[in-house]
């Protein structure tokens, strides 16, 4: 019964027992600036576009997230999650994406939520002017060593219909749904992914 006991001990250590669970450690952790963190972390990753792009992919890849800023008063909270560069991912034709989620100032709380991406600027949070917005972008591109020509590209999207961003605690896991975004020639898309730390 006493070695049991141990064993469980140092499972419970290893999170085999309970609740909790291990993820590995970040490929790169810094801070920009100050209450900047910046977290590149392995992920399993899975994407969902139709419309005039269709597409399905799932796997394992990793993502960047940054948060701005444990250091500053909360309503400063500022979170993005978006696609690595370096390389970039590449989709099931050959093409690759680039890609975005970005939570405004003072919407951030720490906790579990789901928040509206609107592409609308904040204004002013608590009296501290901010441009920043609450949006989702996706460009769907080409790259080469010399050109990268954008067969898709949201980068000014128009959101026909609002996003979504769902965000587990310490942002391990989440998605972003797009019911309807139209690029700047009016073709439109739905688009949908989600993550999950590994």
């Amino acid at each position: 019964m006493l070695k049991r006991f141990f064993v469980c001990l140092l499972l419970l250590a290893l999170t085999a027992c309970g609740d909790g669970k291990s993820f590995s450690e970040p490929l790169v952790l810094e801070t920009p600036g100050p209450g900047h963190e910046r977290r590149i972390q392995r992920v399993r990753f899975t994407m969902s576009v139709a419309g005039a792009e269709n597409f399905t992919f799932t796997k394992e890849t990793k993502l960047r997230f940054d948060e701005i800023a444990r250091a500053v008063p909360v309503s400063l909270w500022f979170i993005s999650i978006s696609a690595p560069t370096d390389p970039p991912i590449t989709i099931p034709d050959g093409r690759q994406i680039l890609f975005t989620a970005d939570l405004a100032p003072g919407l951030y709380r720490g906790a579990p939520k789901t928040y509206e991406l609107s592409g609308k600027t904040q204004g002013d949070v608590l009296g501290v002017p901010t441009n920043l917005e609450s949006a989702a972008y996706i460009t769907i591109t080409q790259l080469t060593p010399t050109l990268a020509s954008a067969s898709y590209d949201l980068a000014n999207a128009r959101y026909e219909k609002p996003c979504t961003l769902t965000l587990a605690k310490e942002l391990v896991s989440g998605s972003v749904s797009c019911p309807k975004l139209a690029d700047a020639k009016g073709k439109t898309i739905s688009l949908g992914w989600r993550w999950e730390w590994i």
